[in-house]
């Protein structure tokens, strides 16, 4: 994992930049990759690149990759490289061979919407060749980025932020910010400004100098026609999907909770006589959803190296104002302060991190699922959103324009699939790459591995959800192997622990912006209410404390972010 940035003249003229903008493109990714930098300067293009040494060595590993008057510079891991380049002898494979190696002898082969399609990993890519540039991200969008068209010039980067320090006018948008009050996260439209954009997840951007505008093309698309999946074919994609996230020479990290997803993952890591130690943080002082002593059980029984951690609650505005600069857009997500102090830790001796995430989207894991399968639209609506719409400020705001212009219909399918590619890529997948990037850490996901994630959407919903059970058939296949105890016990999400901001000094750290009259977030929110309730705290649950915690992320990043950039 790395960062990418540079920038290419979509005119015929001249361009002239200050150096302060390549210094700051230079900067902007500097924390992707503290192993190496490179780049390629041009008279209409510049490429920059910052290394995270994962697969290969020397030589192999430089970019920008160059064939003549092609050059490719990306983020990411391709995990099935090595098959990719035996089956169409793209080149003579090395002990030392990078991932990387295939991209261009891939694409001259079987040109660039055919090329991704047979890559599987999570990355981001920016191809040039000659008058044209093209820029790409993987299946699900986890590898970021973004780019800025400006006086004729396509500025890109990994990270927000350094386009943000090179755009002239910034402004803010406003539905975005109001779908994160209400979503906790932006949403199909992710950009927090005006005139910074996304490029689109499972597709590509075409930019030709000769012609005007761009083309967005889509080169993925699963397949949603229902049949009959069986267990052995779930069974084997998930060992594959570990074998390929897993074949590395480094020692390997694990998330484990002692819940379903993270026990399957390291029961199959164990299974597979790869070397890797499991982490678990919790409080070990009582609090009910506290993971440790689960996790302690299930590393014991499979003879697991295990490290639990605790988190200390002195910690927690350090850690909070740390980790939203990581994020550089706020994300509601309490479990930032949980990851960034894991990634602190997991950092000292590996530098790749295999998680369970995607499980509880692609099979139905979460209760609001429950809410919309048994009660309907309202239900799930309600355990979705944090703010009210009567609780925000900003006028002509429609909740459509989080979901891209359209509600999704009510039916189960339809709401998973655009949780996957809002809530999901914004929400979670942010969260495993910009907090464990900055830290030099590659997180790696088996259950978003795309044969799996195939065979989920294959899979209907009665087999997903049954009885009121989520997951049913994860549940079922995975019994005979980790026992019924595990595979159907009740969710317990890697959360922070909420019973820290009862104590009164963390409390009042998170509640100053309400009774900051100066604080931006009386702009778009109506506190009244929120501010009343601070004089019973005893009354609160955690739908309250959720959204004092929003307020705080926003604040932090309008003052610590983008007053910064201004």
């Amino acid at each position: 994992m790395c960062g990418i940035s540079g920038y290419f003249n979509l005119t015929h003229e001249k361009i002239f930049l200050d150096n302060n903008v390549v210094s700051i493109l230079k900067d902007s990714i500097k924390d992707r990759g503290p192993d190496f930098k490179s780049e390629l300067i041009t008279e209409n293009f510049s490429l920059f690149f910052s290394q995270l040494s994962i697969t290969g060595k020397g030589h192999h590993t430089l970019q920008p990759y160059s064939q003549n008057k092609t050059h490719v510079v990306y983020n990411g891991e391709i995990y099935n490289f090595i098959r990719l380049a035996k089956q169409y002898t793209l080149f003579d494979l090395e002990e030392n061979s990078c991932d990387g190696q295939i991209l261009i002898p891939l694409i001259r082969r079987m040109g660039l919407t055919k090329a991704l399609r047979e890559l599987n990993g999570a990355f981001a890519l920016v191809m040039i060749d000659d008058d044209n540039i093209f820029l790409s991200r993987d299946i699900l969008g986890k590898k970021p980025l973004y780019y800025l068209i400006q006086n004729g010039v396509l500025f890109f980067s990994s990270n927000v932020l350094g386009l943000m320090r090179i755009k002239r006018d910034i402004e803010l948008n406003f539905n975005v910010i109001a779908d994160y009050f209400m979503f906790k996260s932006s949403g199909y439209e992710s950009s927090f400004i005006k005139g910074i954009f996304e490029v689109p997840a499972g597709g590509f951007l075409w930019f030709d100098r000769n012609k005007r505008g761009h083309v967005s093309i889509k080169y993925h698309s699963f397949s949603t026609e229902k049949k009959q999946v069986e267990d052995e074919e779930v069974m084997a994609s998930l060992v594959d999907a570990v074998f390929l996230r897993s074949r590395h020479s480094r020692p390997i990290a694990s998330l484990l909770s002692g819940g379903l997803d993270s026990s399957i993952i390291n029961y199959l890591l164990k299974l597979s006589h790869v070397e890797f130690d499991a982490y678990t943080i919790g409080s070990d002082d009582g609090y009910k959803f506290d993971e440790i002593p689960l996790a302690k059980v299930f590393a014991s029984q499979y003879g697991i190296k295990h490290t639990p951690l605790l988190l200390n609650e002195h910690e927690i505005p350090s850690l909070l104002e740390e980790s939203v600069l990581s994020m550089e857009q706020p994300v509601q997500d309490p479990i930032i302060v949980n990851s960034l102090a894991l990634a602190k830790q997991i950092n000292k001796n590996h530098r790749v991190l295999i998680t369970g995430d995607g499980a509880d989207e692609l099979w139905y894991g979460y209760s609001r699922y429950s809410d919309l399968m048994n009660t309907g639209w309202s239900a799930y609506f309600r355990s979705l959103i944090l703010f009210t719409r009567d609780e925000i400020r900003i006028k002509d705001y429609d909740i459509a324009h989080y979901f891209g212009g359209n509600i999704p219909s009510v039916d189960i399918e339809s709401v998973t699939r655009k949780e996957m590619e809002i809530r999901f890529k914004n929400y979670h997948l942010t969260r495993m790459d910009r907090i464990f990037m900055k830290n030099g850490i590659e997180t790696r996901s088996p259950f978003l591995d795309p044969t799996h994630m195939q065979l989920a959407i294959l899979v209907s919903s009665a087999d997903k959800f049954q009885n009121g059970i989520g997951k049913y058939l994860l549940r079922k296949i995975f019994s005979s192997y980790l026992g019924h105890e595990i595979s159907y016990r009740k969710k317990q999400p890697f959360t922070f622990q909420f019973h820290f901001l009862k104590n009164k000094e963390i409390f009042n750290y998170f509640a100053l912006p309400l009774f900051d009259k100066n604080s931006v977030v009386h702009d778009y929110l109506f506190l009244d209410d929120l501010k009343n309730k601070c004089l019973r705290v005893e009354d609160w649950n955690m739908h309250d404390f959720n959204k004092l915690w929003s307020v705080k992320v926003f604040d932090l990043w309008y003052k610590n972010v983008y007053q910064e950039c201004l």
